[in-house]
C-alpha cells in the first residue's frame, strides 16, 4: 500500500488519508472464486463418501445381526434333534433291556416256517420268503429306515435276518412281529415291507 493517493507521504495529522491496494479487487476475485469452487465441490465429495461409509457400516451391522439370529436359530433347531435321537436311542434301549428282563430273555422265534404240506399257493406269503431264503445270506437290516441296532438284535433272536423275510410279511404278521418288538404300530407307519422289498430287489435282481 502507498500512502496518499499519489503516492506523496502521510498527510498531517488531523487529516484523512487515501490507501491503494494491490493487486486490485477483480484479481483478488479472480484468483479466490476458483479455489472456493474447487473447496465447496472437495466437501461435498467427503459428504458424500463419509455418508456412503456410514451406510455401509450400517448395513454390515444389519446383516451381522441377522447371521447371529439365523445361527442361533439353527443351533436350537440342531439341539432339538440331536436330543430327540437321543432320546429315540434311550428309549430304544430301556425297551430293549425291558425285553430282554425276567423270562423274556429266552429267545423267541418267530414261526415263518413254509407250510411244506401245503400246496403252493396256498401257503402265506411269508412262509413263501422264508422259504426263499434258506439260501440268502443275512442282510444288514439297519438299512431299513425305523431299525437301529436294537431292533436289529431282537430281530435277529426272532430268526429274521433276510430283507426277503420282511418283504413277505402279511398285516398280521406285521401286527404280531410289531408287538413282539414292543412297538406295535411301528412297522406298518414305517414302511418296512415296502422298504424290504425294494432293497431286497436291489441285491438280487431279475435276470
Amino acid at each position: 500500500a502507498v500512502e496518499g493517493g499519489d503516492g506523496r507521504g502521510a498527510a498531517p495529522s488531523g487529516t484523512a488519508a487515501d490507501f491503494e491496494f494491490e493487486p486490485d479487487p477483480g484479481t483478488i476475485l479472480d484468483t479466490l472464486l476458483p479455489r472456493y469452487v474447487e473447496a465447496r465441490i472437495y466437501a461435498a465429495l467427503l459428504n458424500a463418501a463419509a455418508s456412503e461409509h456410514a451406510f455401509r457400516q450400517r448395513a454390515m451391522k444389519s446383516a451381522t445381526d441377522n447371521a447371529e439370529e439365523i445361527i442361533k436359530n439353527l443351533s436350537r433347531i440342531m439341539n432339538r434333534a440331536r436330543q430327540d435321537s437321543i432320546t429315540t436311542e434311550i428309549m430304544e434301549i430301556v425297551s430293549g433291556a425291558e425285553a430282554l428282563g425276567g423270562d423274556s430273555k429266552k429267545v423267541r422265534i418267530v414261526d415263518l416256517a413254509p407250510l411244506t404240506d401245503a400246496p403252493l399257493d396256498a401257503r402265506p406269503q411269508a412262509a413263501l420268503a422264508s422259504s426263499a431264503v434258506g439260501v440268502l445270506e443275512p442282510d444288514d437290516l439297519e438299512v431299513i429306515l425305523g431299525i437301529g441296532p436294537v431292533l436289529d438284535q431282537k430281530l435277529r433272536e426272532m430268526g429274521i435276518t433276510t430283507f426277503a423275510q420282511i418283504a413277505g410279511w402279511t398285516a398280521a404278521d406285521a401286527e404280531r412281529i410289531g408287538a413282539e418288538l414292543d412297538f406295535p404300530g411301528r412297522i406298518e407307519r414305517e414302511n418296512w415291507i415296502d422298504q424290504a422289498r425294494d432293497l431286497h430287489a436291489q441285491k438280487y435282481p431279475n435276470p
